[in-house]
């Protein structure tokens, strides 16, 4: 691999930017979503805007205005019901994952090649993993990243007892499983079949990817997250089965479907929801034995983030004000554990009670929109299928966990998942 040289700082430009306001994300806030909303969105803005000033041609695609338009629609009908948009973080967060989204598509538009680009997010996983793994080992008592502070403290570096680090951490193995597949087809295209000649191109080049995976699976298998170990294992076998298929299926000159991923999407959905049935809706974070006293299972939450849902359902009461709206709902029995609740453990009832059916409606366009051409460039033949079908697996990996966890709800997951989207679709816009 060779070593990003000064020359390329200008190419890579918005990778190096957008890369670096998420571990700006992870590093410098963690869980706390108010100033990684406030502080990050301004230099997400501050970002694009210098980026259009300095290279023009970096014009938001259709796909960034329907997200920035979806956006404003929702702020402006906020603003008018009377809703504080302003102190609000959620809105601003909401703003940079545009932003995020746009510095993704400009990573590949600008003229930087998907693979390089790919390198230098695996830096910045190589990074963010060994961070995790020396801690633990070294800095046992030392807070950075996506800590949760109400976390039982264990032998486990405080880093790593977060599910939401455990998802940023699966991310990056299932991203460097598709760089280490890339490097491969691209070998064994050059090298043919001679084992020699394409052990020696190969290792090389594929040195940066299993270092990462070596690193990232290392901290993820240290936070002893059973849900996500379990999720991301399936969804790395089903990246590995789908890159294999399409190295065989692309030498035959016919086309893979998708089917098997639709399939693979609903398991996946069926068998998290099983995790959670056979734990009698205990939160999974502190796993089956560690559950604190007092902590209500999240069917409670859940019914009664219903029943708030009810009191606006077509604007929501706001975002970032889900534990003012859930108090509606209370009663002397769960007023308890409600008072302190600020996540409802599931994206779309949090959306329901925040944004309403108006919200919701409009975030499920906007993931059609997207996760719907990423689908269609993987049934076709359409170059850099690789790292098209990792972005799906990590996308299926983020979505799953917002819908029994609060990974949506984290700005660094946000970002990192808006970027990931972003560089998806910067591939299908320039080689689709």
């Amino acid at each position: 691999m060779r070593i990003v040289s000064l020359n390329d700082i200008k190419r890579y430009l918005p990778t190096i930017i957008g890369l670096g306001i998420i571990a700006i994300s992870i590093f410098l806030f963690g869980s706390a979503s108010l100033p990684a909303g406030l502080f990050v969105a301004l230099i997400a803005l501050f970002a694009a805007g210098g980026l259009l000033q300095r290279y023009p041609d970096l014009r938001p695609s259709s796909n960034v205005i329907l997200l920035a338009g979806l956006w404003l629609m929702l702020t402006t009908i906020h603003a008018a019901l009377g809703y504080d948009v302003v102190s609000g973080s959620a809105y601003f967060t909401l703003l940079a994952g545009v932003a995020l989204y746009w510095l993704g598509e400009s990573s590949v538009k600008l003229g930087g090649r998907p693979s390089r680009v790919c390198e230098i997010f695996l830096i910045f996983g190589l990074v963010v993993s060994a961070v995790a793994v020396f801690q633990h080992f070294l800095l046992i008592e030392f807070k950075i990243g996506l800590v949760l502070q109400s976390a039982p403290v264990t032998e486990t570096a405080l880093w790593l007892t977060n599910d939401n680090a455990a998802v940023c951490l699966a991310v990056i193995v299932l991203a460097s499983i598709g760089h280490i597949f890339r490097v491969w087809a691209m070998t064994e295209s050059k090298s043919g079949t001679r084992p020699s000649i394409l052990t020696s191109r190969f290792i090389p080049k594929s040195a940066i990817g299993f270092s990462v995976l070596l690193f990232a699976l290392t901290a993820l298998i240290l936070t002893r997250s059973s849900s996500i170990l379990i999720l991301t294992t399936i969804l790395a076998v089903l990246l590995v089965a789908q890159c294999m298929r399409q190295l065989r299926r692309s030498k035959k000159g016919s086309v893979v479907t998708g089917w098997v991923y639709w399939a693979a999407c609903l398991s996946v959905f069926m068998f998290t929801a099983f995790l959670i049935a056979i734990q009698q809706n205990a939160v999974l974070i502190y796993g089956i034995n560690n559950v604190p006293e007092g902590f209500e299972p999240r069917s409670e939450i859940w019914a009664a983030s219903i029943n708030t849902f009810q009191y606006k359902p077509i604007s929501g009461h706001g975002l970032a004000h889900y534990n003012e709206a859930l108090l509606q709902a209370s009663n002397p029995i769960n007023n308890l554990f409600l008072s302190d609740q600020k996540s409802a453990y599931n994206f779309i009832l949090q959306t329901l009670v925040q944004s309403g059916l108006l919200g919701l409606a409009a975030i499920a366009f906007a993931y059609f929109v997207v996760l719907n051409r990423l689908f269609q460039a993987m049934e076709s033949r359409a170059r850099y299928r690789t790292y098209i079908i990792a972005v799906i697996c990590i996308s299926v990996l983020i979505v799953t966990q917002g819908l029994f966890n609060n990974a949506l709800e984290i700005p660094a997951i946000v970002y990192l998942h808006a970027w990931l989207l972003g560089f998806g679709h910067g591939i299908v816009n320039k080689y689709g």
